[in-house]
């Protein structure tokens, strides 16, 4: 009898230590998620921290602009852009943080070649749940494949920075200035036909990127 019984214990004491060796094997083999490598990234300045709305007074936002330092691609503008947003989040802590990623310093506020947003709360940019696909509750990113001609940057930056001087004469119009007097004036300054310019317009890409921070 007493044979049968420290058989028993001896089995139990046998399974035990296997059941906790099994849990330490898994424990010890399992990897740590992979972090995405950003390997298109490139170096870029941050321009300053501009306003974004938000309707949720408990919810920190944040917004800046950035230029990088070479980016010329469809990749290197959307993980530049991610890059910057993942910095700026493990520095600042936001609920929501943006990028905007633009051609150049005289441009901001204007267009952009990139947009990166995470919310690290999972409601996305309009701080709601349910009213965004699972993946871009955290992450929306996009990007332009096709950067401006030096022409179409030459017409924004004078574009941009002359809206001031024409106001609109037109109580009607949707616009707070007269486009075709500022029109006119970019065609003189640049001395190209008046019917080549027009604001740039640019057409952008989703990025997939869903790496939780």
């Amino acid at each position: 009898m007493r044979d049968r019984k420290a058989m028993r214990i001896l089995q139990k004491v046998v399974l035990a230590l296997a059941i906790i060796t099994l849990v330490l094997s898994v424990g010890c083999n399992a990897q740590a998620p992979e972090v995405t490598e950003l390997s298109h990234a490139k170096t870029y300045q941050v321009l300053g921290e501009g306003n974004i709305a938000n309707e949720e007074a408990d919810r920190t936002v944040g917004l800046w602009f950035i230029v990088p330092e070479d980016a010329a691609s469809f990749e290197e503008y959307a993980q530049t852009a991610i890059q910057a947003v993942r910095d700026l989040y493990y520095l600042y802590e936001r609920d929501f943080t943006s990028v905007l990623l633009i051609p150049n310093e005289n441009l901001e506020y204007a267009l952009y070649y990139a947009q990166a947003n995470y919310a690290a709360d999972g409601k996305g940019a309009l701080g709601m749940t349910g009213s965004t696909p699972a993946n871009e509750g955290y992450w929306k990113v996009r990007a332009t494949d096709q950067p401006l001609t030096e022409q179409e940057l030459a017409i924004a930056e004078l574009w941009f920075e002359k809206i001031p001087d024409f106001p609109s004469k037109d109580p009607a119009s949707s616009l707070s200035y007269d486009g075709e007097a500022l029109r006119q004036y970019v065609a003189d300054t640049l001395d190209i036909p008046y019917d080549d310019v027009s604001f740039p317009q640019i057409d952008y890409i989703e990025y997939e990127y869903n790496e939780r921070l």
